[in-house]
């Protein structure tokens, strides 16, 4: 055995000792990492469930209002537009729109730009607030807005904060985890969807890790789907369908659907984006009043069916609880929401799009034998995939709110298609779209 000197074995303990101490270290910073995205979650779950209760209780007084006096009500809302418009104008321009962009724009800058999202409002705890007020102004009005794209910027102001708060302590962490983590977790909390949050994290928030094949695995998916259906029929891994009438006949009626939903998709995205309509010579409350105006008279045609999100009626719809509503109630819908978006309030556009597609496919149902339940499963899908062009995400998010996975295949087809027809008339993602109007030129409210 060779001789080692103490001072040998001295020298290797404390070698030994620094690479044990640096491993506990870095083990340590990793939890507390983890320990930081989990306190985000946590926080962003709570808000999401309140935020989902104050907007449920401001439309449920905005429709007690509407039944005892529409007229006026409807001669309230212009009023209410302002100042959803107003609170966004002086506290926090950051706070129009949507929400969705801003936590998009957020997660390409802490790529591209050294720039704190945090300090510069963009997904500040300030803006939240102003959100949850403008949003909450813009359904007492009766616009026709939802509350999970505010859900989502709230939620990439929760974990921007807390991540800018880890990395003062952390320096190397990745911060644009958080965001694209916030993106997701939104989406998830707001619509209860675990799994399409996470598709909308890829799909949508992280677009330059996977947005090159997403649309190659979608129709990957698809194709495997049909074939292996064409093979072996309607027998299900642990169980048989059961055909629904006029079963048949359900792919070709998804495509059709997808048709119908790809060009209402795309020519909102047309409206919501017109140059004809950005660069009107109005100051930003005349925008908002006659934005408002016009919302109005479309709520006392159709009493008051195209307030708020239109969830609560998709909802009864689908329960039995209220009969159809016209035909033309979709394309109705569809309008009061591009204005609403358009007068600059803090608003959400994608449960608005959930109702439009359900509603546009309840419509098309009429030509048909299918259940018209289940061509409004198709339509949500389509229309979702087709306004934001998220086909993946737009079919996770439907089959997860309604747990309907036998119709997946048909909703994937109605989805793509859509989402190709739309591309066709809006080449690119409206939500993109929005990011250069509002973070590279003027916005709507200036």
């Amino acid at each position: 055995m060779k001789y080692q000197s103490p001072l040998n074995i001295r020298a290797r303990s404390i070698e030994l000792a620094n690479l044990v101490a640096m491993g506990l270290n870095t083990y340590r910073s990793r939890l507390i990492v983890q320990a930081s995205f989990i306190a985000a979650a946590v926080v962003l779950g709570v808000v999401a469930v309140y935020f989902n209760e104050f907007i449920t209780i401001v439309q449920r007084y905005h429709a007690s209002f509407f039944a005892m006096s529409p007229y006026v009500t409807a001669a309230m809302t212009p009023i209410g537009f302002l100042a959803s418009v107003a609170v966004v104008k002086y506290f926090s321009p950051s706070a129009g729109g949507s929400g969705v962009p801003q936590v998009l724009h957020a997660a390409a800058m802490t790529n591209t730009e050294n720039q704190n999202v945090v300090s510069s409002g963009l997904l500040s705890l300030k803006t939240a607030v102003v959100k949850t007020f403008s949003t909450g102004f813009g359904f007492i009005a009766g616009a026709s807005i939802g509350g999970e794209g505010p859900t989502v910027q709230i939620s990439g102001a929760i974990f921007a904060t807390i991540g800018d708060y880890t990395r003062r302590y952390f320096p190397n962490i990745d911060f644009r985890s958080y965001i694209v983590a916030g993106g997701g977790a939104g989406i998830a909390a707001a619509f209860n969807t675990p799994l399409g949050g996470v598709a909308f994290a890829l799909e949508e928030v992280a677009l330059s890790s996977f947005g090159g094949l997403r649309h190659a695995v979608m129709l990957a998916v698809i194709i495997a789907g049909l074939t292996a259906r064409g093979l072996i029929g309607n027998d299900l891994y642990l169980g048989v369908f059961t055909v629904t009438r006029g079963e048949s006949n359900l792919l070709l009626w998804s495509i059709l659907i997808g048709v119908v939903c790809g060009v209402m998709g795309g020519l909102f995205g047309k409206i919501v984006s017109s140059d004809r309509l950005y660069r009107l010579k109005i100051n930003w409350w005349q925008r908002a009043a006659i934005c408002g105006i016009l919302v109005a008279l479309i709520g006392l045609f159709l009493n008051d069916a195209t307030a708020g999100s239109g969830y609560l009626l998709t909802k009864d719809y689908m329960d039995g609880s209220v009969m159809q509503q016209p035909w033309y109630f979709a394309g109705a819908k569809l309008v009061a929401t591009a204005l609403s978006t358009l007068s600059g309030m803090g608003g959400g556009i994608l449960a608005p799009s959930i109702s439009i597609g359900a509603w546009s496919g309840v419509a098309m149902a009429k030509l048909s034998s299918v259940d018209p339940k289940i061509f409004a499963l198709l339509g949500m899908a389509a229309y979702f995939a087709s306004a934001f062009q998220i086909p993946v995400t737009a079919v996770v998010v439907v089959m997860e709110m309604t747990n309907q996975h036998d119709y997946i295949i048909p909703m994937m087809l109605a989805a793509v298609t859509a989402y190709i027809v739309s591309r066709i008339i809006m080449p690119v993602s409206l939500y993109h779209v929005l990011i250069e109007r509002s973070f590279h030129k003027k916005t709507l409210s200036d």
